[in-house]
């Protein structure tokens, strides 16, 4: 089931051209599990954008297994 609630990972700011990038780490995903992004954008100081929000990203992230070494 997923849940409708938005959470924050992450504030990030953009570039002179609105535009900007980040990255995720998924350290608790156990299982194949798909999750939705979407970047929340604030009104900034100086940049003539309004606040706004993207579309949602659907991103599948599969786990990788590692290997434990024997001590």
């Amino acid at each position: 089931q997923c849940s409708s609630r938005w959470i924050t990972f992450r504030k990030a700011t953009t570039n002179e051209k609105g535009a900007f990038n980040t990255t995720y780490r998924f350290t608790s995903t156990t299982r194949k599990t798909r999750y939705r992004f979407r970047a929340l954008l604030p009104r900034q100081a100086g940049y003539p954008w309004l606040e706004g929000h993207s579309k949602p990203a659907k991103i599948l992230v599969t786990p990788v297994r590692r290997k434990h070494r024997a001590r």
